[in-house]
């Protein structure tokens, strides 16, 4: 089926209009395609296809009235109507005048299929389905560049993190400060945010005392000390830093509470 044109309505061209240029062309050839030649598209990606198989309902009726117009339609209603005026009237009928009594069924005549009509508007959820994929688009893209943006800032802090350091490699050596980075620079699943910044208190100086005392991992590689030792004075390492760090919160909110009044100070 071949066509000269086709009906295209306004709420085609709203629907389409918001769609990214490689998705709205492809959809705009398959509707052009499909009125003007009757070829239905293969392979078109989802959300063309979903928009088109919506579109293409309406015009499918509207190819279904061009054929019954070039038929010349259905004969009109009326027409029969008038023939069959001119019988004889019926018992229900009182006198000749060949107009239908109350009694009787009035048969309006219908426009034919040829005659213009006022065409339906195709469905709503076209514009609705269209604007909440690309709602839905844009979410998405802009939680990936805040994802990305988070994750940038974590890396630039993590190298300033990495370079506040170096000062120290002349005094502790090279391996201590790698392990010490490694350890403390680990970011967390997000990559949001390292160890070290999910830390109440953090002195770098002090935390490099406490790991270079308890640790000493660095002095282990050059005595020889076995692996096992090395993790065991780890653990107690992390042990010394968390007992330390408990005790300042405890020591603080003494302190606090000295000063709002609530625990009573003694000398003994």
């Amino acid at each position: 089926m071949e066509r000269e044109s086709f009906v295209i309505y306004k709420s085609f061209y709203e629907a389409i209009k918001e769609l990214p240029d490689d998705i709205r062309l492809l959809l705009h050839d398959a509707i052009m395609e499909y009125g003007l030649y009757g070829i239905e598209p293969v392979d078109l990606p989802p959300i063309p296809r979903s928009i088109f198989t919506l579109i293409k309902p309406q015009l499918d009726a509207n190819n279904r009235k061009y054929e019954n117009g070039k038929k010349g339609g259905r004969p009109r209603k009326a027409e029969v109507n008038q023939e069959q005026v001119s019988v004889e009237p019926t018992e229900t009928q009182n006198d000749s005048s060949g107009k239908p009594k109350k009694n009787q069924t009035e048969t309006k005549p219908k426009p034919n299929n040829n005659q213009e009509e006022t065409k339906p508007e195709p469905n709503v959820n076209v514009n609705e389905n269209v604007n909440e994929n690309v709602e839905k688009n844009k979410s998405n893209k802009l939680d990936l560049q805040k994802k990305k943006t988070k994750e940038k800032e974590t890396l630039e802090r993590r190298k300033k993190f990495y370079d506040s350091l170096i000062p120290y490699v002349a005094q502790y050596g090279k391996d201590m400060i790698r392990q010490f980075y490694d350890y403390w620079s680990e970011m967390n699943k997000s990559k949001t945010k390292m160890r070290w910044e999910g830390q109440p208190t953090w002195e770098l100086a002090r935390r490099l005392e406490y790991w270079s005392r308890n640790d000493k991992s660095y002095k282990s590689q050059r005595n020889g000390t076995n692996d096992r030792t090395n993790a065991g004075k780890r653990k107690e390492a992390e042990r010394d830093e968390r007992a330390t760090d408990a005790l300042s919160r405890i020591m603080r909110l003494r302190a606090q509470d000295e000063a709002d009044g609530f625990v009573e100070i003694r000398d003994d």
